[in-house]
């Protein structure tokens, strides 16, 4: 039932955590046993698939403001991309610093690296750019593009992560109301932390504040492991 009504049971399972910690006093970290949150935490600017002159917006108010992160949405308009991957250039951000969401755009592999290698960008890493779960081309892709690929879609249970095929450098896209809540969020970036891959704690657009603190108990929890 959680695994087909994720984001419901999460909305009832925080309710429930922030019940039994206020009834003990104490914050959720550490009813369940956690450390507490310190430190910062460093987020990525994610740029979303706009027209030039509002992503050229963006990325400037983003440079401005000081991110060394950053996401950007491919559209599948090869001059569209290029733009994009031109302003980053222009901006004197590095392929290393940008990852690219794909959001399920390629039927295959071979079409994923051929639009790919016309964008000449090497991005630290791919999310999601063949059709979901479909792991022997996601293995494709990061072989020819020489990448990370970043689990999304394909990725909703902590024991899918052990699955996943070696040799790969995974990794998790882990959302807290995606995994179906916190606990299950925590299980997911232990696995892949015990795998030796990294973990993004991802955000929806528009989630509300009390998402974004149960990302960050998540966030503290993998600190090893955290990309962004």
């Amino acid at each position: 039932s959680i695994d087909l009504n994720p984001a419901a049971w999460c909305a009832v399972e925080l309710a429930l955590l922030d019940l039994f910690a206020r009834r003990e006093a104490v914050s959720v970290e550490e009813l369940l046993g956690l450390e507490p949150l310190t430190g910062e935490f460093s987020y990525t600017a994610v740029l979303g698939d706009s027209p030039p002159e509002v992503f050229e917006a963006m990325l400037a108010r983003y440079v401005a403001t000081g991110f060394e992160q950053y996401k950007i949405k491919l559209g599948g308009r090869s001059a569209h991309d290029r733009a994009k991957v031109a302003a980053l250039r222009a901006a004197g951000i590095a392929p290393g610093q940008v990852r690219a969401d794909a959001n399920n755009l390629f039927r295959s592999a071979r079409d994923a690296v051929r639009y790919l290698d016309h964008l000449d960008f090497p991005f630290s890493g791919l999310e999601e750019p063949v059709e979901a779960r479909d792991l022997e081309g996601l293995c494709a892709v990061a072989r020819a593009c020489d990448c990370a690929i970043v689990l999304d879609e394909s990725l909703t249970r902590a024991e899918e992560v052990e699955a996943l095929p070696a040799g790969i450098p995974w990794i998790a896209n882990v959302r807290v109301s995606k995994m179906g809540g916190l606990l299950r969020s925590i299980a997911t970036a232990d696995a892949a932390a015990r795998c030796g891959y990294g973990v993004i704690v991802g955000a929806h657009v528009g989630e509300t504040s009390l998402l974004s603190r149960a990302a960050l108990t998540v966030a503290h929890r993998c600190r090893d492991s955290l990309l962004g």
